[in-house]
């Protein structure tokens, strides 16, 4: 018998471990943050998508009282 996941509510995620994870429609994403000069994200998969993933970021909570840091 396994765990069923519990969806959390769209745009919500956390930073754990260098790593941003967002919670989308009960699927997680994971972006890593690149900090050279400017901030970058970019998914697990190195594709660059920084003006949708700064927006989702923009309306995400932090949880387990890590920070989420925004878009400047």
């Amino acid at each position: 018998m396994s765990e069923k996941i519990q969806p959390l509510p769209k745009n919500t995620g956390c930073i754990h471990e260098g790593y941003f994870f967002i919670f989308k429609s009960g699927e997680k994403y994971r972006w890593r943050y690149m900090f050279e000069g400017k901030r970058v994200v970019r998914n697990e998969k190195g594709r660059e998508s920084k003006e949708e993933c700064l927006a989702e970021i923009k309306t995400m909570r932090g949880c387990a009282g890590a920070p989420v840091y925004e878009d400047e």
